[in-house]
């Protein structure tokens, strides 16, 4: 299954390679399977849970789908919990008493880079399309961490030149919920999905199907929409998305049938109509919704990343994982505040076990 967050859209300003050197740039640039010392890797990948390399008859034809060129950029990063640092910093200072500063800095570097083997990397799959009659770039994605790593390493690879944020397709995406819905406001959802209305006894209806002249009559009589979800058909999957009565989208999901459906085999059908199918119905839900909240005015705010909910509508709760790199200066900054608390007696429980081990049997020693 294959979760996929609200989209951001972007405008770049120059042309892209013609099509032989796009395929030799992805060709150039397929992500490899992260070092033991390396902290970070982005590169191409052939879709979400491929085996790399990508195969050898993966051809340029199916990364395209008519003027739009889809691809999918895998990021992998191996953190190190701040705590385990920490703790094999403090075994350590009990051997080196009084250490002087520059062997300090030395004995945490050198911790963090035995340490870091010892956590597996945190890989995130990240779909985009390039519509090359528009010049717009669509990244599946709503975390700004993820869309900066994704932007950066494309205009990089693809010389796509500056990008510039279409604000009108934002994340930040407010939606009015008030008595001044019409029923006729939810034609665009007709077609599946649920609407819940509360009541003035904090009663609640849900109806599994949208019935205009039910739903006209419940407004009416006073009820407030609550919470909307909408499960969206493709011949790919469901796309659906929920928001709550704050007004805010919560999620967006791309959710595989069985494994026997057209995504599961995807790669064999053609990979851009998968990435295809996917963002268009994204994108289609998102215009829906935003004719809604311009009709009714200004609306508070929800900024998904800092809110950090994430509510799926159906299907397996699991979510990808947020990528976010860290810099030399990063790690500078982590290991001066180990350094300021170094003093406490306190030894943390550590943030994630290493692999093969449990929290009280420690394997450094």
């Amino acid at each position: 299954m294959f979760h996929v967050k609200a989209a951001s859209f972007y405008e770049y300003s120059s042309d892209l390679p013609p099509v032989n050197g796009i395929r030799q740039a992805i060709d150039d640039n397929l992500i490899e399977e992260i070092g033991s010392k390396s902290a970070m890797n982005v590169g191409f990948t052939q879709q979400p849970g491929a085996p790399l390399p990508l195969e050898e008859d993966f051809q340029l034809s199916m990364l395209v789908k008519d003027h739009c060129l889809c691809f999918c950029v895998r990021i992998e990063e191996r953190k190190v919990p701040p705590s385990a640092i920490k703790y094999k910093y403090e075994q350590w200072l009990e051997k080196n008493p009084a250490p002087e500063r520059k062997e300090e800095r030395e004995a945490k570097l050198r911790i963090y880079e035995e340490l870091l083997p010892l956590y597996p990397p945190q890989p995130v799959d990240v779909e985009c399309m390039i519509n090359t009659r528009a010049g717009e770039l669509t990244i599946a994605s709503c975390k700004n961490k993820e869309c900066e790593e994704v932007l950066g390493y494309l205009r990089a690879v693809f010389g796509v030149g500056a990008l510039r944020k279409e604000d009108y397709y934002s994340h930040r995406f407010p939606l009015v919920l008030t008595e001044a819905f019409s029923a006729q406001d939810f034609e665009p959802f007709k077609f599946g999905g649920d609407i819940t209305l509360k009541g003035t006894e904090k009663e609640r209806v849900t109806g599994s199907k949208i019935d205009q002249a039910e739903l006209k009559q419940l407004i009416d009589d006073g009820y407030k929409v609550d919470s909307l979800s909408l499960i969206s058909k493709t011949n790919f999957g469901s796309v659906g998305f929920k928001v709550d009565s704050k007004g805010g989208v919560k999620s967006l999901s791309l959710l595989d049938h069985d494994e026997n459906s057209a995504m599961a085999n995807a790669v064999d059908d053609g990979y851009a109509e998968q990435v295809y199918a996917n963002i268009v119905s994204v994108s289609a839900i998102m215009k829906d919704m935003q004719a809604l909240a311009k009709k009714y005015g200004e609306a508070t705010e929800t900024d998904l990343e800092d809110s950090g909910e994430e509510a799926i509508v159906t299907g397996d709760p699991d979510t990808m994982n947020a990528a976010s790199s860290t810099t030399d200066d990063e790690t500078a900054d982590m290991l001066d505040a180990i350094d300021q608390n170094s003093g406490s007696d306190h030894v943390p429980d550590f943030d994630v076990a290493p692999p093969g081990s449990d929290q009280e049997d420690i394997p450094w020693n």
